[in-house]
């Protein structure tokens, strides 16, 4: 070994070396040395590993077989489209919709359109329908009445039916009869969240979230006649292969790739997750349907200028994670979530369970309600029943923290008057003194810290590490002798052996 290397480590000094070294280095006991270089081959080794997952990413969504599968209404809407909404309300049988219910589902799904930078909704109608699940799901004279709606407005391109999700056959029968694109909730939501995605995860989820769509219709696809645009039915086989064995084998190769991608992120998440356990911050998973106001929310805890709240669906569409501090000074981290929302296939939720199982990491979930929307028992129901979906551990469920947020847009009384959640308003800090001593007392009970009362010397070694390690509730003088400090401190059992084994027989455990 040279002589430069052996003077700096013997002096504290990083030493300037080759890469023909490091085997040589790796022999030696000095601990600062041999971590310096783990580090750097560790940090060398994840940056190609995340490079090449890139790659794949990009070579996996740019596929050009894929493309020619997809329909062009089911694929990134390009065009500036003028809508008409139709809300179709079936008013007997098992499926009979309650006319409440039936507006504030409209009202949604407009919102849900309009958030399409590229799409307007110009007129609604809300009309009886026989049968969802028939072809033309409406009898001769309604349809009728659509038809000749969609003519006398020129400016509508497009209709989107507010229902969960379209047949092929009845896809095709629409764009035969009305003459323009026809879309669904599930269509619109998937191209809001190809409009919203920032980072390759999202992206990945989406592209997955799109395959139990078109498999569903795969067959129909087929033998769908009546579309208007058959341009994207070009796809050949060979080998003796039917055109529905090539799009289904093209289906099932794409879902084999996404879900390894997926995996591969997902292992990056979790490193990420023990190394957050291993500092052992507290986790706050802040959940809620579609813009009930969580980022506002984690903006108001935690005092982050940076964070800028959308009033649209679906602003967040990836886990972020934000610091914040307790009022006992408990170090916290809260994460942001996708929002929920109605009338939506499992499937897509499933497409997302990547980042939605970071709630079940949480050490506690807070559930952000809209109290102020018409329509927020409904978004509660919904929020419960994904929930169960993604197999939220039952002790986590028990222990939610309910928030009424936007208490200060409600105008009827009766609802703050019967509400029995905590009433906060994120905009105005209404409410955050209560909010915030709810969570601490949670957050303490369910990562089973310790509430310790301690007595140390006054600015000696110990108080400086509980300072640093651990959450200081309260700090007073010693009576007895100014010398020494009585600290009230939360702290882990893992910490508090920790400190023991330094600082044993130093300090004086009171409580």
């Amino acid at each position: 070994m040279s002589k430069h290397v052996i003077y700096c480590i013997r002096s504290g000094l990083r030493p300037l070396f080759s890469d023909s070294l490091i085997n040589c280095c790796r022999l030696w006991s000095k601990p600062s040395f041999s971590s310096y270089t783990c580090h750097r081959v560790s940090s060398r080794r994840q940056e190609v590993s995340t490079n090449d997952v890139n790659k794949e990413v990009d070579k996996v969504l740019i596929d050009a077989n894929y493309q020619e599968l997809v329909p062009p209404n089911w694929q990134t809407i390009g065009d500036k489209q003028k809508v008409l909404l139709i809300m179709p309300r079936q008013k007997w049988g098992h499926k009979e919709m309650d006319i409440n219910y039936a507006k504030n589902l409209m009202n949604e799904t407009i919102a849900l359109v309009n958030t399409l930078p590229n799409m307007k909704v110009i007129d609604s109608v809300m009309i009886s329908t026989l049968d969802l699940r028939s072809k033309r799901m409406f009898g001769s004279g309604n349809l009728e009445l659509l038809k000749k709606r969609v003519m006398a407005n020129p400016n509508i391109t497009a209709v989107v039916f507010s229902i969960e999700m379209l047949k092929a056959i009845q896809m095709s029968e629409m764009e035969s009869q009305l003459g323009v694109n026809i879309y669904d909730r599930y269509s619109i939501v998937l191209n809001i969240f190809k409009s919203q995605a920032n980072t390759k995860e999202a992206k990945l989820q989406i592209a997955l979230a799109e395959i139990p769509y078109i498999r569903k219709n795969l067959r129909a696809l087929e033998n769908t006649r009546n579309t208007r645009d058959k341009s994207w039915l070009k796809v050949t086989g060979g080998m003796g292969q039917t055109l529905f064995e090539v799009r289904k084998k093209i289906l099932i190769e794409r879902e084999i790739k996404l879900k390894k991608l997926l995996d591969k992120i997902e292992s990056n998440r979790k490193i990420l997750r023990q190394n957050r356990e291993r500092k052992q911050y507290p986790v706050i998973a802040i959940i809620g349907y579609t813009n009930s106001g969580k980022t506002s929310l984690i903006k108001a805890l935690t005092h982050d200028e940076k964070l800028t709240p959308k009033n649209q669906l679906f602003a967040t569409l990836d886990v972020t994670v934000h610091e914040g501090r307790l009022p006992s000074s408990v170090k916290v981290l809260f994460t942001d979530t996708i929002g929920f929302i109605s009338d939506i296939p499992t499937a897509l939720i499933h497409s997302f369970k990547a980042t939605l199982s970071e709630i079940c990491f949480a050490d506690i979930i807070v559930h952000v309600l809209d109290i102020s929307h018409p329509n927020y028992k409904l978004h509660e129901q919904v929020v419960s029943q994904t929930l169960d979906e993604i197999q939220v551990p039952e002790k986590l469920k028990n222990s939610i923290i309910e928030v009424a947020n936007k208490v200060d847009l409600v105008t009827d009384k009766n609802i703050v008057d019967n509400c029995n959640k905590l009433l906060v308003s994120a905009t105005q800090r209404i409410g955050f003194t209560q909010l915030l001593s709810v969570i601490e007392k949670q957050v303490i009970e369910n990562t089973k810290r310790l509430d310790k009362t301690l007595r140390v010397a006054n600015g000696g070694p110990e108080y400086q590490w509980l300072y640093k390690e651990a959450a200081i509730r309260e700090l007073n003088v010693d009576s007895n002798d100014y010398n020494f400090l009585i600290l009230k401190v939360f702290i882990t059992n893992e910490m508090f052996d920790k400190f023991n084994h330094i600082f044993s027989g130093s300090f004086d455990d009171i409580k």
